[in-house]
């Protein structure tokens, strides 16, 4: 106490301000560690830095009694402060991001949060992390804008394809739903599917966009692009199919339409849409021998007897009037006549009549007469999609379409074409239940982990931003990750609800999956130093803290965020001697001098106050100040520590030196 007082009077005789920060930060340290009078440590701790921000072991000091106290403003305050008097990136980013997390995880300061993540993002550019932390605060508070402008900054450092490809979409959907920049959400959707062609939420948001603005030739090649990449041949043809239709319809590009059709037929012999589509094309150009060619093959490849008779009959009546031949007209009439079925001809030529007259409503009740008549599920499959197409585009009866598209479901319950034509129509009327609903039945179509935790994640989106059901969305993020415990996107969703709504035993069961799944050392490391910052900083557990902190050095000794939390937990739980290799270890692999003297100036009281080691204390104190002026301030500790070591003898070189 004397010494306190002693210290006090001298730092209020002084001018020199920072001699006078050096005194009463010395008090600080007898206050805390001799006297355990902690108020009165804080408060002298505050009055150093008051008289010299730059005092750089009053901030260390500062800011280990705030963890131990808990008192997370002051906590973060100091670390902000502290990183300004470093000059070594990484340390700056870490002291920076830490200051984030308390102000939005501990204290709910969005402001002051998205500050710290500024700066943290800042020191260093080549890092995600804090502009996902940034992100996450300022999507929770509607700051739209600036909320794009940190996603374009993220985008150079994703390297996955379908990150990429979310974070696009993310991008694209702020555009449209929160700022109503259509033409700026379109780029965004068209970057997305350059990222993954087959990227169901940007198809689904960008094809509604496409058509709410009749821009069908954007339309037509997003969806070609999408088929092009698809390696199925029964799905590209279905794709192959729905672009020709659309070129064919609104474009009124008949060759490129008939190319696409042609290769329908080329993928799947038989495609029944495909083949109707060139009949009607090529009798337009009166390509009469190319129509005889089509009917054979599908004669062949069709197994309804009422069918291959009609082809049959007609294959005989060309021969006969378009492409003179009286003994092949001849002989397709006699295999026609050999095949005991009724006779469809009526029916099919009616139902081609009336759509080359547009006569749609009769063309609806004409096709639900065939669909009666068909027998072969492929068939009546056809025409209940020629049905829907019809419904949907010529008279825009979009919840009759539906119907037809769920009577596909009923003969093939995973039929791409009606499944995402269901999508679609749900996701145009904002029936996002339905949405949901298709793409669960889209499951069965996916034939890799990846595809089925991209499906889920999807669905968790929908119940997050649609329905705003966020436990549904949560449940779905954890199955995406299930099935892929490397899918990155729905692991950032759930990251950001969990931490935003402050469900910490959720979050750690999730960490400790990803755990246990990552791939690498440095990636395991960093979810085990997540881990433990809950613990540390949420649910004050500290010894599982240093558990997981340990875990997280082990596995990358490099890794600085780890190294200094650990170096927290074990100060606030007395572990010194182990708190002192952490440091020594620390100490080695730091280069920049700033960053030597941020160690130095915990090393030192370690020894000198903590395990009564006041030589090793006095040693450690001169390198700080032999290393950069920050160290200055240690100079009036490295005499205490002699004395304390050898006397009043010890102190005259130090007590020289100080004087000059």
């Amino acid at each position: 106490e004397k010494l306190v007082a002693a210290l006090s009077s001298m730092a209020d005789a002084t001018s020199d301000v920072v001699f006078r920060s050096m005194l009463r930060h010395g008090a600080g340290q007898i206050q805390e560690v001799m006297l355990d009078q902690r108020a009165a440590a804080r408060a002298s701790y505050k009055i150093a830095l008051n008289d010299d921000m730059t005092n750089l072991p009053a901030a260390a000091s500062l800011s280990s009694l705030a963890l131990m106290q808990e008192d997370w403003g002051e906590l973060a305050r100091v670390l902000v402060a502290e990183s300004d008097l470093i000059e070594d990136p990484r340390t700056q980013r870490r002291l920076c991001e830490r200051a984030g997390d308390l102000y939005w995880e501990r204290l709910g300061d969005a402001e002051n949060a998205i500050g710290a993540y500024r700066r943290a993002a800042l020191a260093t550019p080549d890092e995600a992390a804090p502009l996902r932390k940034l992100a996450a605060v300022l999507e929770s508070n509607a700051r739209w804008r600036e909320l794009v402008d940190v996603y374009v900054a993220e985008m150079p450092l994703v390297k996955d394809p379908e990150e990429r490809a979310d974070l696009h979409h993310r991008i694209g959907e702020v555009y449209e739903a929160h700022l109503g920049r259509i033409d700026d959400a379109v780029a965004a959707y068209r970057a997305a599917l350059e990222a993954v062609p087959t990227h169901m939420p940007t198809l689904q948001a960008l094809g509604a966009l496409y058509r709410a603005a009749e821009r069908w030739s954007e339309l037509a090649d997003m969806d070609l692009r999408e088929a092009e990449r698809i390696g199925d041949p029964e799905r590209r043809a279905a794709r192959y199919f729905d672009v020709a239709d659309l070129v064919e319809r609104r474009l009124g590009d008949q060759p490129h339409a008939i190319s696409l059709y042609e290769r329908c037929l080329d993928l799947v012999p038989g495609h029944r849409a495909a083949f109707a589509a060139l009949d009607a094309l090529y009798r337009r150009e009166e390509r009469w021998r190319d129509i005889v060619a089509i009917y054979e093959r599908q004669a062949q490849a069709v197994g309804d007897p009422k069918l291959v008779r009609f082809y049959k009959q007609e294959i005989g009546r060309l021969w006969r009037e378009r492409v003179p031949n009286a003994d092949k007209a001849a002989q397709a009439y006699r295999e026609a006549m050999a095949i005991d079925a009724p006779d469809l001809a009526p029916l099919l030529m009616l139902a081609t009549t009336l759509e080359q007259a547009q006569r749609w409503e009769l063309l609806v009740e004409t096709l639900e007469k065939l669909v009666a008549q068909l027998v072969g599920d492929d068939d009546r499959i056809a025409t209940l999609h020629r049905l829907g197409r019809v419904l949907e585009t010529q008279l825009g009866q979009e919840d009759k379409a539906l119907a037809a598209h769920a009577r596909v479901l009923e003969l093939d319950a995973t039929n791409e074409t009606s499944l995402r034509a269901i999508g679609r129509l749900h996701y145009r009327a904002g029936r996002w239940l339905d949405v949901i609903t298709s793409y669960g039945k889209q499951l069965s179509l996916a034939n890799t982990p990846e595809e089925q935790a991209a499906l889920y994640y999807r669905i968790g989106r929908v119940y997050e931003r649609k329905l705003g059901r966020r436990d549904d969305a949560l449940t779905a993020y954890e199955v995406s990750l299930d099935h892929d415990a490397a899918y990155r996107p729905a692991l950032r969703a759930l990251d950001r609800i969990l931490r935003r709504d402050r469900l910490w035993p959720r979050l750690l069961e999730v960490l400790d999956k990803q755990a246990r799944t990552a791939r690498t050392p440095t990636a395991r490391a960093q979810l085990h130093h997540a881990r433990g910052q809950i613990f540390e900083l949420h649910l004050r557990d500290l010894e599982k803290a240093e558990k997981e902190y340990a875990q997280a050095v082990k596995l990358s000794s490099l890794f600085e965020a780890a190294v200094a939390a650990l170096g927290h937990v074990r100060e606030a739980r007395g572990e010194f001697t182990k708190l002192e290799e952490l440091y020594t270890d620390l100490l080695a692999r730091t280069q920049t001098a700033a960053a030597r003297v941020s160690v130095l100036s915990r090393l030192g009281p370690l020894y000198e106050l903590r395990l009564r080691q006041p030589a090793r204390a006095a040693l450690a104190y001169r390198e700080a100040y032999e290393a950069s002026p920050l160290g200055q301030p240690m100079r009036l500790a490295e005499l205490r520590a002699m004395r304390m070591e050898g006397g009043a003898a010890a102190t005259i070189q130090p007590l020289a030196s100080l004087g000059q």
